[in-house]
């Protein structure tokens, strides 16, 4: 049972309907079998294996529990006569009742009484005795692999965490939808609309040179509006500490690729929208922000019209994220970061040529090749500068070199950093895992800066970041790589083949494309009506003619809808709703 919104439904409605059918099964009094829920942390994650334990109270027993585990056998049919008698129970003929003392209701614990559900617990039973036929033996219940377990959680947690998400003026609301013939979410972040896919993989293919698996990918439902999808990974700190330079060599190379950025967020990112932390992830830019940048800052902030956005890096990792969906201008936060990060220069230490010189000197030693070049080819007027540039008991540091046009031209692209980690650190762990926080949130924001290596020095030696080819610097909010014909293509293998000439058509003629598969859902979160292609910032749905039937159903709720007969006549429809001649 994972640790996860309504995971308190699941417990307490199993438990009542394992008791029952535990009763019918043995008959008599069986109020000496007990229930109890039991956890213990998964070792090198931040999660928990969760049990549940049934035992016998009387002492020596009774031999009820022998008989039970005797065979696989013996617990599926408790299983069954559960279900079958909560399946056939007159309450299920009164839509207002979900159980009552003739079948659940009976057995269910003082504690968790608002929470017993008897649809809950067929549904739960059901799929149980769905899958008896792959039941295995094992020698200890450590055998068990986690993992599916680990990626429940972290979905549900994420998901549950934007649900809770609340930040005064920005609208956020999230529901489950069907992405890519899979579950995924619908969200909208004020006024724009994404959808998010689990477990993305991303390779070759798809012009990442390291592959990786996100465990999120989020799109934008408007597919030509130049946003680039954002692979975010949710990393526990127990394990990723030991993976953190084959980490950073992946998101580099994501974002390198130009056809993504990524977002990190550890667990208690996430987790302080459940209950806020004592502590909070590090965050480099709220730290040694020289006071005597502070009028450069405020002018360029000016300059750039982006004073609305001058509290945002001081924020966590996931408000930042809401704040980038709300307002996913590259250019902007790209601009907005370059500012900011001038907070770590000092106007007196930059004319100290001894500075600059070691300053440059790590740069030259903690830096990718291909950064290194970059850093030959800038200016020869630049000052250096960064975060704990010259800290020895610090394992992160944030080397920085801006060529003085950079400020005067105002043109951040032309800034470099670099970001390290010392992997080699043998000293506090907690100060380690701070660091370790204060590098994935660096990046977060840098990211958006064309010209940053995210490095550890482990990567360094094994030169893993040598294979990632670099974008010329640039700050392009132009479509990203679901864009033109590799879009279409995607949508052609995705949709049914009956409207493959018209979706062609379409983009031929310069229109907006389609989405695949919208469910359309009632206040209840019950799916109402269906559609075979959908524009979801205009609210338009394409119909097949089997489908016909739920026009009046997306009518009713503000949409337009379209039939997609076979004669192609469609497209035309589509083209004058969309404005296209």
């Amino acid at each position: 049972m994972a640790a996860i919104e309504g995971a308190e439904q699941y417990l307490h409605s199993f438990i009542a309907a394992l008791q029952l059918g535990l009763k019918k099964k043995f008959g008599g009094q069986v109020e000496h079998l007990r229930v109890m829920s039991y956890a213990e942390p998964i070792g090198n994650t931040e999660a928990k294996r969760r049990y549940l334990v049934v035992y016998d109270s009387v002492p020596g027993g009774t031999g009820y529990l022998h008989e039970l585990m005797r065979t696989p056998e013996q617990l599926f049919e408790v299983f069954k006569i559960a279900r079958d008698v909560m399946a056939a129970c007159q309450c299920n003929q009164d839509p207002d009742k979900d159980g009552c003392y003739h079948c659940l209701y009976a057995y269910r614990n003082s504690y968790g009484m608002e929470s017993t559900s008897r649809d809950t617990a067929i549904k739960l039973l059901s799929e149980i005795l769905d899958l008896a036929d792959l039941v295995e033996s094992i020698d200890t219940i450590e055998d068990i692999s986690v993992n599916p377990i680990l990626d429940s959680v972290l979905e549900e947690r994420f998901v549950e965490a934007i649900r809770r998400f609340n930040l005064e003026g920005l609208d956020v609301q999230i529901q489950p939808q069907v992405v890519n013939g899979k579950p995924g979410y619908y969200l909208r972040v004020g006024n724009r609309e994404y959808s998010i896919e689990p477990q993305v993989p991303l390779g070759l293919g798809e012009g990442v040179a390291i592959s990786s698996i996100p465990d999120f990918l989020i799109r934008s439902a408007r597919s030509s509006d130049g946003f680039l999808p954002i692979a975010v990974f949710m990393d526990g700190y127990k394990y990723h500490k030991d993976i953190v330079t084959e980490d950073s060599a992946k998101r580099m190379a994501i974002v390198q690729s130009g056809c993504y950025l990524q977002w990190s967020m550890t667990w208690q990112d996430v987790n302080n929208q459940f209950a806020k932390s004592a502590t909070s992830s590090r965050n480099p830019f709220a730290e040694q922000q020289n006071s005597s940048m502070t009028s450069v800052k405020a002018g360029l902030l000016e300059q750039l019209d982006i004073s609305s956005m001058r509290g945002i890096p001081h924020l966590g990792s996931l408000a930042q994220l809401m704040h980038y969906l709300d307002g996913p201008s590259r250019r902007d936060w790209g601009s907005l970061v370059f500012v900011h990060s001038l907070g770590w220069f000092d106007q007196i230490r930059m004319q100290d040529t001894d500075f600059s010189q070691q300053v440059a000197g790590a740069f030259d030693r903690l830096t990718p090749t291909k950064l290194q070049q970059l850093l030959e080819d800038a200016p020869d007027q630049r000052s250096y500068g960064g975060l704990a540039v010259d800290e020895t008991t610090d394992p992160l540091s944030v080397l920085g070199v801006v060529p003085h046009r950079a400020i005067a031209d105002k043109s951040p692209e032309m800034a470099l950093f670099n970001i390290v980690l010392q992997t080699n650190y043998d000293g506090d762990e907690d100060r380690f895992k701070s660091a370790w926080q204060g590098f994935l949130g660096a990046y977060n924001l840098l990211q958006f800066l064309p010209n940053v290596g995210f490095v550890t020095t482990e990567g360094l030696e094994s030169a893993v970041y040598e294979g990632i080819s670099w974008l010329a610097g640039s700050f392009d909010d132009s479509a990203g790589p679901q864009s033109g014909a590799a879009e279409l293509d995607a949508l052609l293998a995705e949709a049914a083949e009956e409207v493959s000439e018209g979706l062609q058509a379409l983009y031929e003629a310069g229109c907006q494309l389609p989405r695949v598969v919208h469910e359309l859902q009632d206040d209840a979160g019950e799916i109402i009506a269906e559609a075979e292609l959908y524009w979801e910032d205009i609210k338009l749905a394409g119909l097949m003619p089997y489908q016909e039937e739920s026009a009046a159903v997306y009518s009713e709720n503000g949409w337009d809808a379209v039939l997609l007969i076979p004669d192609g006549s469609w497209v035309d429809n589509v083209k004058n709703i969309l404005g296209v001649n």
